[in-house]
């Protein structure tokens, strides 16, 4: 078997070998290599030490992407091919990600795995990985918004400038929420709840070409202004669904999302390994 990493392989490659290892998964995964190249850009996946393994004949085997930020690591992908499963080769794999992330001084490592997903949620805690809480997954169908909210003090902002500026909370946001760069992304807009400079409450979210919106980061010094810069979103985009990808849970925007529509379509836990 050939041990070798993510790097050596072209964009299309890449994305090729993302598809083979979740084939079957608990949810369908086609992604395009323009999707994993942007999930490389913003998540600081390091593709130098992120492992790949190839049979004889160069097929792959066994994939993990690995993030790093600082002295922290982040599984942003991790699988066995199809007809390699059922061999014990997942924990080799994580046992090589947790060799490289301790050689580049890390101090943990971190990933979210859906939690219908037993089989992956044993081996990450056989690989002594602990639920440390869970993610939520939600979806706004279109629809008018029907409550009565004064959205009047929100305006449109620059992207990076509401990343810059969010709000603290006390929740701390997902691995992939922290990003303070939005290069990453195409079609980016954000609004922004009072001041520019120290708003109440931020919202930065793109459109697909599937008529849906994302949510790439909310953020919100309490629900009623939430609730204040969700609406406006809305206000904006009734005709378009809209998802928030990875929401904390205990966070102040959830009882927000929930009570303008969202609904819980899955939920991860994230899990953390201190090395």
């Amino acid at each position: 078997m050939n041990h070798t990493v993510l790097e050596h392989l072209d964009q299309n490659g890449r994305a090729a070998a993302f598809n083979t290892v979740y084939e079957d998964y608990v949810m369908p995964v086609n992604v395009s290599a323009a999707h994993v190249d942007e999930h490389v850009r913003s998540n600081d996946i390091n593709l130098a030490e992120s492992p790949l393994w190839l049979d004889d004949n160069g097929a792959v085997v066994g994939m993990a992407m690995l993030g790093i930020r600082e002295d922290r690591g982040w599984v942003g992908g991790f699988g066995i091919a199809k007809p390699y499963r059922g061999r014990g080769l997942s924990h080799p794999l994580m046992q090589e990600v947790f060799d490289r992330a301790r050689s580049l001084g890390l101090r943990s490592i971190s990933l979210e795995v859906i939690t219908t997903n037993t089989v992956a949620i044993r081996t990450y805690e056989r690989a002594a990985f602990t639920h440390l809480r869970d993610l939520l997954i939600l979806v706004r169908k279109p629809a008018k918004l029907t409550l009565d909210v004064d959205t009047s003090d929100v305006t449109q902002v620059d992207p990076a400038q509401a990343l810059a500026n969010r709000p603290r909370t006390s929740v701390a946001g997902s691995w992939q929420h922290e990003q303070t760069r939005i290069d990453a992304s195409e079609n980016l807009s954000a609004l922004a709840l009072g001041s520019h400079d120290a708003p109440l409450a931020t919202i930065v979210y793109s459109a697909r070409t599937d008529n849906q919106i994302r949510v790439n980061d909310v953020a919100a010094i309490d629900q009623d202004a939430a609730h204040t810069i969700l609406a406006a979103l809305i206000n904006r985009e009734p005709d378009t669904s809209i998802s928030v990808m990875n929401e904390p849970e205990g966070s102040n925007t959830l009882p927000a999302l929930y009570d303008l529509g969202w609904i819980e379509v899955m939920r991860q836990h994230e899990m953390v390994l201190e090395i």
